[in-house]
């Protein structure tokens, strides 16, 4: 089944159910891609070393967490919280902030990945309005290393929103890669 799908009709769809008090719907597909991308098993998240990066870090090292869950790697993505247009102030800035979070990443014992991209010279958009997408096709560029990819919400579940300013607003939980 792909993973799309299973999200979508595991935990999308009946979030949005339930909180805005419908019925659930059932999503049909004449053919699913049953490919998968073999990867090596890590469990990763980002590290901005802010309170909802430590939180899900935490979260996922407990001694109650299953080993399989359990991060084994942090990623730091230049996607345009370092200025959303991009150029010389916005990379000097991302770079200062890797240095305090490869110091932490270390500290933790994590190992670290690192993604720098140029989306925010090319799609020339606020960062609020798209950080989500652009965070998680970071995420996904690195299929082949994780199993599993934790993302930090600065919100909860109970105040989730679909907001067109807010894109992070409906990002509540974590989802397998």
């Amino acid at each position: 089944m792909c993973k799309l799908y299973y999200s979508l009709k595991k935990y999308l769809i009946p979030t949005l159910a339930n909180l805005n008090n419908v019925k659930n719907i059932n999503i049909f597909c004449s053919k699913l891609d049953s490919k998968t991308i073999e990867n090596v098993k890590a469990v990763g998240t980002g590290l901005s070393c802010g309170i909802d990066s430590f939180s899900t870090i935490y979260d996922h090292n407990k001694e109650e967490c299953p080993n399989e869950y359990s991060i084994t790697h942090l990623t730091f993505f230049n996607v345009g919280s370092h200025g959303s247009h991009g150029g010389e102030k916005a990379n000097k800035l991302f770079n200062e902030r890797k240095r305090n979070v490869q110091r932490c990443a270390h500290e933790l014992g994590k190992d670290l990945v690192i993604v720098d991209s140029n989306i925010s010279e090319i799609l020339k958009i606020p960062f609020p309005e798209t950080h989500t997408l652009r965070s998680v096709s970071a995420a996904l560029t690195l299929q082949k290393l994780f199993n599993i990819y934790y993302y930090s919400s600065a919100v909860h579940i109970k105040d989730f929103e679909l907001n067109e300013k807010s894109i992070g607003h409906f990002v509540f939980s974590a989802y397998p890669c």
